[in-house]
């Protein structure tokens, strides 16, 4: 399976950026996408920044893309689209998530953060939608319903229109029963295309615990053996 990194010298997300990928996954090729590292989304004072992302996965492969968390600095400004468009036979696990950074202690937040994944079957029709947006003066409200006292919010998805979603949800559910300092819940998707897990955390490290802790259980699910340890 190929591993790729995407890397940037950008130094982050600035105001006024765009930023496009796109992603075409022939059939029955396999690979792993992640990002060098976390990505920070930088203070923004008069405008915002996107970034859209277009995932096609063909007949019978198996695409990864599991990016670590985005960086929100005090006054970021972010709307992250991604699209998946998935065949009947493709299976994708995919990671979602950020935190929040007040690099000078100074009490700031994010302004918003705009959110969604759209996942539709290869002739375009609506499969699953997830859309959110929240303010930071909302995150950071302390209040029950919300965040709370966490400050790092993520969701891991495993997609498969060919495998049983309460089997894959069980899954899930038994990876995440061994985490700790994490409140999560997995559920099962739309129209039977597998399940998906939110988790939300203290700190990136528990979350990435439980994010590495599904994916070995979901890739060795899937092709029944586990992945090599990450070379980050």
């Amino acid at each position: 399976m190929a591993t790729i990194y995407l890397q940037s010298s950008a130094g982050g997300i600035f105001a006024g950026d765009t930023l496009n990928a796109r992603f075409n996954v022939g059939p029955g090729s396999q690979a792993h996408v992640t990002s060098q590292a976390s990505t920070v989304v930088h203070t923004m004072k008069n405008s915002g920044a996107k970034t859209n992302m277009l995932i096609r996965v063909g007949d019978q492969a198996l695409f990864e893309y599991l990016p670590d968390p985005l960086i929100l600095f005090p006054k970021a400004n972010l709307t992250a689209r991604l699209r998946l468009e998935i065949d009947e036979s493709s299976t994708v696990l995919l990671c979602d998530s950020y935190l929040t950074h007040d690099p000078y202690q100074s009490g700031g937040y994010f302004s918003q953060l705009a959110n969604e994944i759209k996942i539709t079957d290869e002739h375009g029709s609506l499969l699953c939608l997830d859309r959110s947006v929240i303010g930071g003066a909302d995150f950071f409200r302390n209040e029950a319903g919300i965040m709370g006292t966490r400050r790092v919010i993520g969701t891991f998805y495993y997609i498969s229109r060919s495998t049983d979603s309460n089997r894959v949800c069980e899954l899930l559910h038994n990876a995440l029963e061994r985490c700790s300092d994490i409140y999560a819940g997995v559920s099962t998707l739309p129209n039977q295309i597998g399940a998906w897990a939110r988790i939300i955390a203290t700190d990136a490290t528990p979350l990435r615990e439980a994010v590495d802790k599904m994916w070995r259980a979901s890739r060795a699910d899937i092709t029944g053996c586990q992945p090599a340890a990450s070379r980050k």
